[in-house]
């Protein structure tokens, strides 16, 4: 059998099947939670709208990661001393960094 993931409700991985070799259901040992395992965990694990986010964060991570790279090359063209433009720019990829090491940085 597949390792089960860890309960979408408590975060719990202390996660029991029943069934036999063929898992009809899974539940938590901590938070009691129950749901359906059909064929080894296939059905406990997938979780579309964890990987949906998951696809979306790592959109918004590469847009973000884009941002702050434009702003860098625009504000090492911009030659100005004391250029409000260029310092705003760098701004906003000081921004961009601070998000992304926040949250890991996402592939």
């Amino acid at each position: 059998m597949s390792e089960l993931k860890a309960c979408p409700f408590c975060g719990s991985k202390d996660i029991n099947s029943g069934g036999g070799d063929k898992v009809v259901f899974c539940f938590c040992m901590d938070c009691c939670a129950t749901g359906p395992g059909h064929y080894a965990g296939g059905d406990w694990n997938t979780r579309p709208e964890e990987d949906r986010l998951r696809a979306t964060n790592a959109e918004l991570a590469g847009a973000l990661r884009e941002i702050g790279g434009n702003a860098k090359l625009s504000a090492s063209v911009v030659c100005a001393p004391n250029n409000a433009f260029r310092d705003a720019l760098h701004e906003i990829a000081r921004k961009a960094e601070v998000a992304l090491s926040k949250h890991g940085g996402s592939q």
